[in-house]
């Protein structure tokens, strides 16, 4: 059975994120640059501050992240990509399912949010998947919540 589990993001894990990210499929589904998040997180983590950024790992190999941005009064917006190879193996749906324990759970959120562009339709089935609703449709965009 395949494993899905997520793990603070380690320096050594960039590398690979990085090539993940720039893979044409995957970087036109991509709200802005990972390698900017990624040299974020590195300067969180040198910092030393709790990382809202976990690596994605299938059966021991770092295949994508997924993180919270924007937190603050108790929501978050939960964002995250998958390198191409692991598309359609149910790996994202684990690992949001668990990210949301996470932002609920640990952090104390109460309401957590995403979008997607109108044409990403794996990761509307995601956001569906794990009980997200769809909240309203602007240009390009589909915008979901899912509440505590």
């Amino acid at each position: 059975m395949a494993r899905v589990e997520l793990q603070k993001i380690k320096i050594r894990y960039l590398p690979r994120l990085i090539i993940l990210s720039e893979e044409k499929e995957v970087s036109t589904k991509l709200e802005g640059s990972l390698i900017f998040y990624l040299l974020t997180e590195i300067k969180n983590y040198l910092k030393l501050s709790p990382p809202k950024r976990r690596a994605i790992f299938y059966n021991g190999v770092s295949v994508g992240t997924i993180a919270f941005v924007n937190v603050k009064n108790g929501s978050a917006e939960v964002g995250y990509f998958i390198g191409k190879d692991y598309w359609n193996k149910g790996i994202a749906t684990i690992a949001l399912k668990k990210m949301l324990l996470f932002g609920f759970n640990k952090i104390g959120l109460k309401k957590i949010y995403a979008h997607t562009n109108k044409n990403n339709l794996n990761s509307q089935k995601v956001l569906l998947k794990n009980k997200f609703i769809m909240k309203k449709s602007g240009g390009e965009k589909l915008y979901f919540e899912k509440l505590k």
